[in-house]
């Protein structure tokens, strides 16, 4: 969305590791924001392979680590699948949703 020139950001944890740089990396030269909590856990992961038959098999490694935020003034925001229903972040997630419809914010 920030190569056409939207103005976005992602809210997400990132620890301060090799992953994390390469994400921030990307999405600042792409001209997004990266709103994160430079967590101390790793970056979280999703590690995917394929057997012989073609089948996927995910493997996650993942920490819920985003301290409570106030995002800036969005038109839309989307909420990935795992931060909805990921215990202990799933509940702020929601009420962040929540709160962001309240205020005439899209929310997929």
């Amino acid at each position: 969305m920030a190569r056409l020139g939207l103005r976005t950001a992602l809210l997400t944890p990132l620890g301060r590791d090799l992953m994390g740089e390469l994400i921030r990396t990307h999405l600042t030269g792409a001209g997004g924001a990266v709103l994160t909590d430079d967590s101390e856990p790793p970056t979280p992961t999703a590690l995917v392979t394929l057997d012989e038959q073609g089948q996927a098999h995910c493997e996650f490694a993942i920490t819920w680590s985003l301290r409570r935020a106030s995002p800036p003034r969005a038109g839309h925001v989307h909420l990935g699948s795992l931060a909805s229903v990921m215990v202990p972040g799933a509940a702020h997630a929601r009420q962040l949703l929540r709160d962001l419809r309240a205020s005439g914010t899209t929310v997929s």
